[in-house]
């Protein structure tokens, strides 16, 4: 209901010109607007339900991508350098130490020397070293990372591997990597055969 702010009779003794409704203020009652925002607020209730639906799953698909693509990097960065070891210096559960000749001169350089290396902390880092430079992070969120190593009769050898000798049976190395960010968790493993041991 829209109620008029002045009579005919107050418009007319002010203004001295004829009356039409177009030259009165029109305004809401209280239970007009009270009504029109219940309304409002019925509409857009709903509507923000569902963008809050889509913001978490938007949110949750962001954190699985996240954390696959960190799994999967980290996965073929170790793939490729660990197929082309020469010499395993450290062959243990959570740690891979090697060399592998990059620039094919038959000499050990420091930098041609490479460690894989997990704290075994869930949520920590899974880091790389190369040669005496810095560590740096291949994998965040880690919840666990093995590696498992068989000799040419495909037995599992235990961790450490050593003496040398020992470690220069090994034909296949397995690695076991979780990552759990939030409540996702992505599993990964590769079995790879380096080619110059």
């Amino acid at each position: 209901m829209i109620v008029s702010s002045c009579t005919r009779k107050e418009f007319l003794a002010v203004r001295k010109v004829p009356y039409t409704s177009l030259h009165c203020k029109k305004a809401m009652t209280l239970i007009e607007l009270l009504a029109s925002l219940a309304i409002l607020g019925i509409i857009l209730l709903p509507m923000y339900n569902i963008l809050l639906a889509a913001l978490r799953s938007w949110e949750s698909g962001d954190t699985r991508a996240e954390a696959s693509q960190n799994a999967r990097v980290a996965m073929e960065r170790m793939s490729t350098e660990i197929r082309q070891t020469k010499v395993i210096y450290t062959a243990d559960t959570r740690e891979y130490y090697f060399w592998t000749d990059r620039n094919r001169d038959t000499v050990e350089d420091t930098d041609e020397q490479i460690r894989y290396l997990w704290s075994g902390t869930p949520g920590d880092f899974l880091t790389r070293t190369q040669g005496t430079g810095a560590v740096e992070s291949i994998a965040e969120y880690v919840q666990n990372f093995q590696i498992e190593y068989r000799d040419q009769d495909n037995i599992i050898l235990s961790t450490p591997v050593g003496p040398q000798a020992l470690r220069d049976t090994i034909r296949l190395t397995t690695i076991n990597l979780t990552i759990k960010k939030d409540d996702r968790i992505i599993e990964m493993r590769v079995s790879l055969y380096p080619r110059n041991i």
